[in-house]
């Protein structure tokens, strides 16, 4: 546009990170294309977990949220209620990250017969590649 340059750039991050920090990489990068370069008017800077040509269609083929975890349910028949659940859309699949209250765990032999059980039901699953769980530890205040 007459002398001032629009610029739009596509960054690939780690597909693990939060949206928060991700923001923050791209806002960085912007800041520093309109600090370096007088010339540019405006900057857009998107993030990518993948390549958009694998991830773009990937992720058209995914459900939403909400079917997602309709369909991650019964992978976690035996486990606490999740405190918090993450999706991360990575190569035609999705891991998830699922948090648990430390007050809700069983044992750790139960817990290890769970973990078995949920790598059973796992295997083949055309949504899910893998399951993590984490234990989150809060105060009662």
């Amino acid at each position: 546009m007459a002398h001032r340059a629009l610029v739009d750039a596509h960054i690939l991050v780690d597909p693990r990170i939060s949206v928060s920090e991700g923001h923050n990489i791209a806002e960085r990068a912007r800041s520093r294309v309109l600090k370096v370069h007088a010339e540019v008017s405006d900057v857009l800077v998107h993030i990518d977990p993948e390549d958009d040509i694998d991830h773009d269609s990937n992720a058209q083929r995914m459900p939403e949220r909400g079917s997602l975890l309709m369909n991650l349910s019964p992978l976690l028949e035996g486990v606490p209620e999740p405190q918090r659940v993450i999706f991360h859309y990575i190569a035609g699949k999705v891991e998830v990250e699922v948090y648990l209250s430390l007050d809700s765990l069983k044992s750790g032999s139960e817990l290890a017969k769970v973990q078995e059980e949920i790598s059973k039901r796992l295997i083949g699953n055309m949504y899910f590649s893998s399951i993590l769980l984490y234990c989150q530890i809060t105060t009662k205040d």
